[in-house]
């Protein structure tokens, strides 16, 4: 079809500011070569229009949904799948939620899938960009598959800056305001039990890894919902955003104080 050459014109201008501009059929970045199949044909056929396709490579694709829908079940499956082309997956973890048993369970090689735990947006860019350059430097595309898990867990510094600093600012990301009660018991480098309230600034504390990690910063928000429960005869006090790890649908899992059931088993990490 023969182009009117006054529209054109209009895009003159603005082809200059970017010389990879085309019309979608000359465009070589709009060609989809290779599909990953997310393990369920629904799925696949809701993202690709075909059963036997999926994510197509190259592109980005986010699912979105409540805690417990399963979207990190789907990711590892298009990891575990991805592996099987030859791609080798690397995974950004904001929430713990990925783990090595349920990673198997759907076919993952994790002895060959790379994992970072991370905990803020400026970070996750800075360590993504970082990889993706080197990527590019080596001449490595398309061997890798990247997954963050997940983009809604990850605080700015500002606001870890901004509730370290006591400040019960509106635009406070969600991990800030993941609190437990301030008379938690928390364990030590040294085996010994303190109050939360009374952790100090470069105090060693004992993670739920089993990791000793010193205190970086403290601060102290206000919750107008607070959780309960029995957990073997104590009483834990808890923000509706708090994590706690639990056994539910025969796997484990951090769910948030508000989402957590009477059926859901807490899990002790010895």
């Amino acid at each position: 079809m023969e182009r009117d050459k006054k529209i054109l014109d209009v895009f003159k201008t603005v082809d200059k500011l970017n010389p990879e501009a085309s019309f979608l059929d000359e465009s070589a970045l709009s060609v989809v070569d290779d599909w990953i199949d997310t393990g369920s044909y629904a799925l696949n056929a809701i993202i690709s229009g075909s059963l036997y396709k999926g994510v197509p490579v190259g592109r980005i694709f986010g699912l979105a949904g409540p805690t417990g829908s399963c979207k990190t079940l789907i990711m590892n499956k298009i990891m575990a799948n991805a592996q099987q082309k030859g791609y080798m997956p690397v995974i950004w973890d904001s929430e713990l939620a990925v783990d090595i048993n349920t990673a198997k369970s759907v076919g993952c090689d994790t002895a060959n899938m790379k994992y970072y735990p991370v905990e803020t947006i400026e970070d996750a860019r800075n360590q993504i960009a970082r990889f993706l350059d080197n990527v590019i430097e080596q001449s490595l595309q398309k061997k890798f598959i990247i997954g963050l898990d997940s983009l809604g867990n990850l605080a700015s510094s500002k606001e870890i800056n901004d509730a370290a600093e006591g400040k019960d600012a509106s635009e406070m990301g969600q991990r800030a305001k993941a609190c437990l009660d301030p008379n938690t018991l928390i364990l030590l480098e040294n085996g010994v039990y303190k109050k939360i309230k009374d952790i100090q600034e470069n105090d060693n504390v004992i993670t739920h890894l089993k990791r000793i990690r010193p205190v970086k910063k403290i601060w102290v928000t206000f919750s107008k919902k607070i959780y309960k429960f029995n957990v073997c005869g104590k009483i834990i006090k808890m923000s509706e955003n708090h994590r706690m790890l639990v056994y539910r649908d025969n796997k484990l899992q951090y769910i948030m104080a508000k989402y957590i059931k009477n059926t859901d088993k807490f899990v002790k990490i010895r």
